[in-house]
């Protein structure tokens, strides 16, 4: 009996772990778990800062008795208490939320079985929330800025580079110097800017 309750235990745990993991619908093979009528996206796109707001539509099976409960939790903070305990769900992306979070509610059915024990029955929906920072206009404009100042360095390197390896007489290397270092300046310039406005996904 201990065995089947360890098994069960484990099993149990398992499902919860994936169920935070895959964005989706999962339900518990028991003809008393519940019917989700709709489910949250499976994938969503916010910024740090904003709120994000899920909501989940479910209902018992034809003939079945019970009595529905939710509860939501989240990658941000998986061991903390549920951050939600209806069919809506409200929250607020902190600054530390990184890049992505996946947002799960358990519905379960409470209800008495033929023997007159409690018994429940759940199905999960889980969301994956892509999250990035919200960048102004003055934080990209400071990043060109910063590279305009360091314009006339870069015009030295191009200039002085490719002339130490001409006197040297490493033609090919001053040629070779002459195309990269360009390339080397600039582009981090457009990364740098790249990331200010479209963040990380």
């Amino acid at each position: 009996m201990k065995t089947t309750k360890r098994v069960l235990s484990i099993a149990l745990t398992l499902l919860l772990g994936f169920a935070l993991l895959a964005p989706g619908v999962m339900a518990e093979a028991n003809p008393n778990a519940p019917i989700v009528i709709a489910a949250p996206p499976e994938e969503i796109r916010r910024n740090i800062g904003e709120t994000l707001v899920l909501e989940v539509e479910a209902k018992l099976p034809e003939g079945v008795q019970g009595e529905l409960s939710y509860e939501w939790s989240t990658t941000y903070n998986p061991f903390a208490e549920p951050i939600g305990a209806g069919p809506k769900l409200t929250w607020t992306i902190p600054e530390d939320a990184g890049t992505y979070h996946v947002f799960s509610v358990k519905i379960t059915n409470t209800y008495v079985d033929g023997e007159g024990e409690t018994q429940t029955a759940f199905v999960y929906c889980s969301t994956r929330c892509n999250i990035r920072k919200h960048v102004s206009i003055l934080q990209v404009l400071l990043s060109l800025g910063g590279a305009i100042l360091g314009l006339p360095l870069t015009l030295i390197g191009l200039v002085f580079v490719p002339l130490a390896y001409l006197l040297l007489g490493a033609y090919g290397t001053a040629y070779l110097a002459l195309i990269l270092m360009p390339v080397i300046h600039v582009v981090p310039v457009f990364i740098d800017v790249a990331y200010q406005l479209f963040g990380r996904d």
